[in-house]
């Protein structure tokens, strides 16, 4: 049975965790439990010793800009009373889910709820109560399955007349159709359009057309195209999805959510033709090297603020990943029993969660 490398949860020393059935070890020691417990029970969080934000602000007000245009959309479009104040209320909901996002991201900095009162000017009770982690994990869990369910277009007057909305969609699916073509010629490589074709059962025409971007294949055929080149379907599946239009698959368990971030940038990196780690700690002029293979490698689950910088540095629009990110966050909101752990580097590993590893 293989083992991997975790961080105790409330020391942040490396620990060996072995993998299999069961409910995993995520404290080192009997010790460590114990005064988690302790700290728990007097009202404290477990945070390492330099504590940073989980970047969940910032995930939510990249959603704003959606909202702000869908309710302006109905406006232009001069859409009954009851559709425009729905849409005010779909932002105003926003708007708060971002206040509790800011207001945890503050906290796992290490903020004191007096701090926060005061930033909020409310008071300590106020705060507490308003945001505290039970409330958190309820107000971003309803956004998640709103968001999750389908995204109703605002209502048009003149059926010609396209919502702000739905072109940003559409152009995410262009986006994401030309990566996935990318991707797949990046895999091609040399190899005989005759032999992938015989491979897959259909002509090198249709072939050709599929790695240029001109023709929309369906996923078994993708999948088969991808393997016959020797490559990962999963880091591919991400990108064909959002070339579809498709919804976010149902959801799954820690692990599975975060290979699917992995695969989603890798799929990505593959798009980007695959670029020397020097050249995209370059390019994104904050990254270090180090975490750059650690991600690539699916060692390290990046928090938003840098997987940002990456998923910009290959090329890529950072929103066109949030779902997927925030599908990892919301299990991990949804499973933990523990406070909010962060996702970025330092936090604690989550419990079952292969694949997380120490910050650097």
């Amino acid at each position: 049975m293989s083992e991997v490398k975790h961080a105790c949860a409330f020391c942040r020393r490396g620990m060996d965790v072995r993998q299999g059935p069961g409910r995993r070890r995520v404290y080192c020691s009997t010790a460590c439990r114990r005064r988690a417990q302790r700290a728990r029970s007097q009202g404290q969080r477990e945070r390492s010793s330099q504590p940073v934000s989980t970047g969940l602000a910032l995930s939510v007000a990249e959603g704003l800009p959606e909202e702000v245009a869908a309710l302006l959309a109905a406006e232009q479009a001069g859409a009954a009373l009851e559709a425009v104040l729905e849409r005010a209320r779909r932002l105003a909901r926003e708007v708060e889910c971002y206040v509790a996002a800011a207001v945890e991201d503050g906290r796992r900095a290490g903020r004191s709820w007096d701090e926060v009162a005061a930033a909020a000017a409310v008071s300590t009770y106020t705060a507490r109560t308003r945001w505290g982690e039970g409330e958190v994990r309820r107000l971003l869990g309803r956004r998640d399955r709103e968001r999750g369910a389908s995204r109703d277009e605002a209502p048009r007057a003149n059926p010609g007349r396209v919502s702000a909305a739905s072109q940003g969609e559409h152009a995410a699916t262009e986006r994401a159709g030309r990566a996935l073509a990318a991707a797949l010629s990046q895999l091609h490589g040399d190899r005989s359009l005759q032999e992938l074709a015989r491979a897959v059962g259909r002509s090198p025409s249709y072939i050709s057309r599929v790695l240029s971007g001109e023709r929309s294949a369906a996923w078994p055929v993708v999948e088969a195209l991808v393997r016959e080149c020797g490559g990962r379907p999963e880091y591919v599946r991400h990108l064909w999805e959002s070339a579809h239009g498709l919804a976010p698959r149902a959801r799954v368990g820690v692990d599975e959510a975060a290979r699917r971030v992995h695969a989603a940038v890798m799929g990505l990196y593959l798009a980007a033709a695959c670029p020397e780690v020097e050249q995209v700690c370059k390019a994104s002029e904050a990254l270090s090297a180090e975490w750059v293979k650690r991600v690539l490698a699916g060692v390290e689950v990046p928090d938003w603020a840098r997987l940002s910088a990456l998923v910009s540095a290959l090329g890529a629009r950072p929103g066109d990943l949030r779902a997927v990110w925030e599908g990892l966050h919301y299990t991990l909101l949804a499973t933990l029993d523990a406070p909010l752990e962060t996702l970025a580097d330092g936090g604690p590993a989550p419990r079952g969660a292969a694949g997380w590893d120490e910050g650097e």
